[in-house]
């Protein structure tokens, strides 16, 4: 015999097989068990055989475990502790080296990368050339504009006589100036501006505030005695507990019903509702619990 055989044969028996021995030692068939358990003899199956990948997750595993080892008159710790719940392997990631950036330019792009900027500022130089040329001469023509010769003789003002005279070389005209006509006084007296007169004010009535009644909050408190996989919701569906809970723990909160209960392992689960002790046995189904809080 090679030593895996000798290994093989001494190693303890697992859970699936505890439980699939007893089964057949009471006589029971798989749809037995799955019709007292409420489960699908897929699930059955699944647990004679220990096969993970057909069942959920462990902590609902246990419960059908302690469920299945108590219809068939075995110790529920012993095949517990049998159970060995499948491990997820992490595949290791490769390390990626990190190059370091070259500091060294080739010399061909760096002599191409000159002769562009070189272009470019050329480029430019010529626009700002172009445009400060268009602006003198803008300057230019703006100021020839109005340096015009007028001549006396092409300005018709009857009655009135024109004087020129020669400066610098150029006619220079003058034209007549009339005198101004004396404009009406102006009443500089301030008017009379009566005084306004104080209307009454209208009474404005406040009403109170609504009031606005409490809201009717449930006070819930849950004590942990083993490891209980919880999911608690209130009336709007926030989740108020979820995850695997430690034994141990103790959750307390309030919250407006209705409140939507689902805790696995629920015989290690005490609940208290407004001070009293809740009883969820009724509600367990393979040892979880599904109900409902409306008031």
């Amino acid at each position: 015999m090679s030593d895996s055989e000798s290994q093989s044969s001494t190693s303890a028996p697992s859970a699936g097989s505890l439980l699939k021995q007893a089964r057949e030692a009471k006589g029971m068939t798989v749809a037995d068990i799955a019709a007292e358990l409420h489960l699908d003899i897929k699930t059955v199956e699944a647990l004679d055989a220990d096969n993970a990948d057909k069942l959920p997750a462990p902590i609902f595993v246990r419960g059908y475990i302690k469920s299945y080892a108590r219809r068939v008159g075995l110790d529920e710790h012993q095949v517990l502790s049998a159970y060995q719940p499948p491990v997820v392997e992490e595949e290791p990631q490769p390390i990626r080296k990190k190059s370091s950036p070259s500091l060294s330019l080739p010399i061909g792009p760096l002599i191409g990368l000159m002769v562009a900027l070189v272009k470019k500022l050329f480029l430019l130089l010529i626009v700002v050339a172009l445009a400060w040329g268009a602006y003198k001469g803008y300057q230019l023509w703006q100021q020839r504009s109005f340096d015009v010769d007028i001549d006396a003789e092409q300005l018709d003002l009857p009655g009135q006589e024109v004087e020129s005279y020669q400066e610098n070389g150029q006619s220079q005209i003058l034209l007549p100036t009339e005198p101004l006509a004396p404009e009406d006084p102006i009443n500089l007296s301030e008017p009379e501006v009566s005084a306004p007169t104080k209307q009454a004010e209208p009474l404005v009535t406040v009403a109170p505030p609504p009031v606005v009644e409490a809201e009717n909050r449930v006070s819930v408190v849950l004590r942990y005695g083993a490891e209980s996989w919880t999911e608690i919701r209130d009336s709007d569906g926030k989740k108020l507990v979820f995850g695997l809970i430690q034994p141990g723990t103790t959750r307390t909160f309030t919250a407006v019903p209705p409140i939507q209960f689902v805790i696995g392992n629920a015989e290690s689960v005490e609940l208290e509702v407004d001070g009293q002790r809740f009883d969820h046995s009724g509600y367990n189904r393979n040892n979880v619990a599904r109900f409902r809080i409306d008031n």
